[in-house]
């Protein structure tokens, strides 16, 4: 699906972000939080591309479990997708995949979560078209749409397979917008990449990035 004839379905975009989770937090392990007992995740709202993760289409004013385990550990949402980390550190997706974004090595929609390559995911976001996740060794991935470099490959290919984004192994913490992107490293500098037309990046210009750029010097940014 075209990015063109998703932007004509707001009511997609502000009903997914309010739809999915909340987590049910009642099966938490909060004497062990590096390795959570798990959790249900429930999804809502509009179903048509199949974002709620219940295997159909259908849109449900009533939160309706994702699959049938307590083992979610997160679960976050973009405009028309949605990825789930697991306390196994296994990612799903599930959700419009038109850009691939959700990573599965395809450009087909699916109506329940599909195993994203990996088990040492430990932190996941979305942008609109695109997601980002960390693993346990501090590296950076990204998938789905790309055209404004906003996966940071230094290309403007989309991706629907997670990709290595550089080197670095001290990533902390991602964010994903509207085709740009931005990561906090460990040494506290930020990073952005992607769209810049509005000077979202905070470079003091207005010229996209194909690969991450501090922002900056300042190396006290936190999140």
């Amino acid at each position: 699906m075209k990015r063109a004839s998703l932007l004509g379905v707001v009511g997609l975009f502000v009903g997914l972000l309010a739809g999915v989770g909340p987590l049910d937090l009642t099966g938490l392990d909060t004497a062990d939080a590096a390795e959570p007992a798990g959790s249900s995740a429930s999804s809502w709202g509009d179903g048509s591309l199949g974002q709620l993760g219940d295997g159909t289409t259908v849109t449900n004013p009533n939160p309706i479990q994702v699959g049938t385990g307590a083992t979610w550990a997160s679960v976050v949402a973009g405009y028309g997708h949605s990825l789930g980390l697991k306390t196994d550190g296994t990612l799903w997706a599930w959700g419009s995949n038109g850009f691939g974004q959700l990573g599965d090595g395809s450009t087909i929609d699916r109506l329940s979560p599909v195993q994203v390559a990996g088990t040492n995911w430990k932190s996941i976001v979305v942008g609109s078209f695109h997601s980002l996740g960390l693993q346990t060794d501090g590296t950076l991935w990204a998938w789905g749409s790309n055209s404004s470099g906003e996966l940071g490959d230094n290309t403007t290919i989309d991706r629907s397979s997670p990709v290595k984004i550089g080197t670095a192994t001290t990533w902390a913490s991602v964010a994903g917008g509207y085709g740009h992107s931005l990561g906090v490293r460990t040494d506290g500098t930020l990073w952005g990449w992607g769209s810049n037309a509005s000077g979202q990046l905070g470079h003091g210009n207005t010229t996209d990035r194909m690969t991450p750029l501090q922002v900056g010097s300042l190396t006290t940014w936190k999140s």
